[in-house]
């Protein structure tokens, strides 16, 4: 019976540092894979001929991936909306048909009127032949993710040094 108790306390002992370590991997996989920048851009060379690409940075390293389109091959842009089963909140995408399939950007730092405008923007390049050249950018969010990183990175290894400094003072101390 002694030896459950003692085992007990050792787990006790060991799930702070245990917490104090997923937390820095946490930050940093959140820093290193989920910060991501998309961007639609089209250029049109005369009344038919054209080419769109869409590009997603990611990550501080800026990754890029690159999809081109000719301009005969995007049929349309629409708002598609998502709502979230959990809680009352619904998000806004702007889709863009192709002729082989759709692409679905994110845009959640729109309400639905915006992401309207960029379609409607993508539309318009679409019809007028004599337009030369459309951009829609994904808000960029990434500096609020790369600050929460940082902070689920930082704060407990700044509060491991902090224990560590402090006991080592009392060890001292007490000698």
């Amino acid at each position: 019976m002694r030896q459950v108790l003692k085992r007990e306390v050792d787990i006790f002992q060991i799930m702070p540092v245990v917490i104090v370590a997923l937390f820095p991997i946490v930050g940093i996989s959140l820093i290193l894979f989920a910060t991501s920048l998309t961007s639609f851009r089209c250029q049109r060379n005369n009344a038919n001929k054209g080419s769109c690409e869409l590009m997603t940075v990611s990550s501080p390293f800026q990754w890029k991936n690159t999809q081109t389109f000719t301009l005969n091959q995007i049929q349309e842009a629409a708002v598609s909306t998502t709502s979230s089963s959990r809680s009352s909140s619904s998000y806004h995408n702007l889709l863009i048909t192709t002729d082989t399939g759709d692409i679905r950007i994110s845009m959640s730092g729109y309400t639905k009127g915006g992401v309207e405008i960029q379609a409607n923007q993508i539309n318009q390049f679409l019809k007028q032949t004599q337009q030369k050249s459309v951009t829609i950018e994904q808000p960029d969010d990434r500096l609020g993710i790369y600050f929460i990183g940082t902070v689920f990175t930082v704060v407990p290894v700044y509060g491991c040094l902090w224990r560590y400094y402090h006991e080592r003072r009392k060890t001292k101390q007490g000698k």
